[in-house]
């Protein structure tokens, strides 16, 4: 009696969408991997925007699977940080008033 085992590929899917729009923000990625195989994908950095998952990883189930990451917008910090132009002297100022 001859036994041939033989592995069973499944397809893992990750989507990179925008959390309010649901708009694709990157392009998906796919593997083919074996039932077990372990998997890590770092999730692709997108200028002023967050992922709820910066890498994902896992075990393949025995049948496909779909995770979708989802990019939030940045927090904007605003820094406060004026300074005075060279050749113009400090001077106090009330508002509304008109300084040439």
């Amino acid at each position: 009696v001859e036994v041939r085992y033989t592995t069973e590929y499944y397809t893992l899917t990750v989507l990179y969408l925008n959390a309010k729009t649901g708009e694709e923000m990157a392009p998906s990625v796919s593997r083919r991997l074996a039932y077990c195989d372990l998997y890590e994908i770092e999730s692709p950095y997108i200028e002023g925007y967050t992922p709820n998952m910066s890498v994902v990883s896992g075990m393949m189930y025995d049948r496909d699977k779909t995770i979708t990451v989802l990019y939030s917008v940045d927090d904007i910090t605003i820094i406060d940080n004026f300074t005075v132009p060279r050749g113009i002297p400090n001077q106090s100022v009330s508002y509304g008033d008109c300084v040439e």
